[in-house]
């Protein structure tokens, strides 16, 4: 089975860092880090806001955030 893509991944495929992407979502870095590591579960108004800012749907910032918490 293919690994899932996590967090970090999509942020490197993106060629983003995670301050770039909180300066244009308006989610903390902090918060990110978080949801990177797997300490955090997104709110879904800032789940969408930083899938807009990378420019990627809901579905796959969501699979992303839960691919982190199970890395």
């Amino acid at each position: 089975m293919a690994r899932r893509e996590t967090l970090t991944v999509l942020l490197q495929r993106l060629g983003l860092s995670v301050s770039e992407v909180s300066r244009r979502s308006g989610v903390s870095r902090q918060t990110i880090t978080d949801w990177a590591a797997g300490r955090r579960k997104p709110q879904n108004e800032q789940l969408a806001a930083v899938a807009e800012a990378l420019a990627v749907t809901v579905d796959r910032m969501m699979a992303a955030v839960e691919a982190s918490r199970k890395a």
